[in-house]
């Protein structure tokens, strides 16, 4: 999905007849177009990522409650590398439910999250251990072999293991 991080800096600002809080905003890329209001003296910022990168800064930016209270549960929780399963007895609501967030949100399923997650991690840990031995690493983070993980890598990061 695409989304705008949208950083209102200052006083007022609407997007269409909602009122935008100071911080920083996600907010999804709508097939509609909005109006934008903005008062006096207002400073509004904004910055467009294509599919799933936004979704990687979520955890250096103070979210306000534009996301949903269970959307934002279950990012935390696959943080903490919950399955999707597991997501309903956490956060209280249906997998289903889960599901539905995501699909409207982020345009993807919670696998897929976690898939790109997956794959994020075993980057960030080759590039911090560059002679780890792949095969261990694919087995570490969860991918069934060596090859699995290459696959990965290459559909989400266009990129091999190796060239990491």
């Amino acid at each position: 999905m695409t989304c705008l991080f949208w950083f209102s800096l200052a006083g007022n600002v609407k997007i269409g007849d909602t009122p935008i809080p100071e911080g920083v905003i996600l907010l999804p890329v709508e097939k509609v177009s909005e109006t934008v209001s903005l008062s006096p003296k207002s400073q509004l910022a904004g910055i467009r990522f294509q599919p799933a990168i936004g979704y990687g800064l979520i955890g250096h930016f103070r979210l306000t409650k534009t996301l949903p209270g269970p959307l934002k549960q279950a990012l935390d929780s696959f943080n903490e590398t919950t399955t999707p399963g597991a997501l309903n007895e956490q956060i209280g609501v249906s997998q289903r439910h889960v599901e539905r967030l995501f699909k409207h949100w982020m345009e993807m399923t919670p696998k897929q999250y976690q898939r790109i997650l997956r794959v994020k991690r075993a980057i960030d840990y080759i590039r911090e251990h560059s002679r780890a031995n792949l095969a261990e690493v694919a087995h570490q983070f969860g991918f069934s072999d060596q090859a699995h993980m290459t696959r990965e890598f290459r559909a989400i990061a266009r990129i091999t293991p190796g060239k990491v």
